[in-house]
């Protein structure tokens, strides 16, 4: 994982260490007379995957934000946005949600050049068989939207194959 970067700085802070589980603290200060006010984005975090891995979605959680004005007043009115990464490994990955109209929508994640099966099914197989094809796609970039589709089952499973 590397450090987030000061929009204030002109270079960006070197790497943090490595490791499962870790927990950093990031620092931001401003310039003398700068202001942040409002929604106004203060960083960007970049990270660095290890290679090898398995693909996997990680949540980024923010948490114990402290803001302190000059004089050592708290300021308590933060709010940081959570999310997550996407590590695209070997194995594809298929994020599926519905949409405003119903439909079901799914991101496939992948590596470039990567043929890849996504298949639905009504209820869980147990075997073999069972799976229904809904499309292939040979992915060009990291990730792709597939087209909705009608969500016309109580419950739909999907999963994505590469070939």
């Amino acid at each position: 994982m590397r450090s987030a970067h000061d929009h204030t700085s002109p270079r960006p802070s070197p790497p943090l260490g490595w490791g499962e589980g870790e927990f950093y603290a990031l620092t931001f200060a401003t310039c003398s007379n700068q202001w942040l006010i409002g929604t106004q984005q203060v960083a960007w975090l970049y990270v660095t995957a290890i290679t090898n891995q398995h693909s996997a979605f990680v949540p980024v959680a923010l948490f114990d934000l402290l803001g302190v004005q000059p004089g050592g007043v708290v300021v308590s009115n933060l709010f940081a946005q959570a999310g997550r990464v996407v590590v695209v490994g070997e194995e594809p990955l298929l994020e599926a949600s519905r949409t405003t109209n119903g439909l079901v929508q799914a991101d496939l994640y992948a590596p470039p050049g990567a043929t890849v099966r996504v298949e639905w099914a009504s209820q869980l197989p147990t075997g073999p068989g069972g799976w229904n094809l809904l499309t292939q796609t040979n992915l060009t970039t990291l990730s792709t939207l597939l087209s909705p589709v009608p969500a016309n089952t109580p419950m739909r499973f999907f999963r994505a194959v590469r070939q």
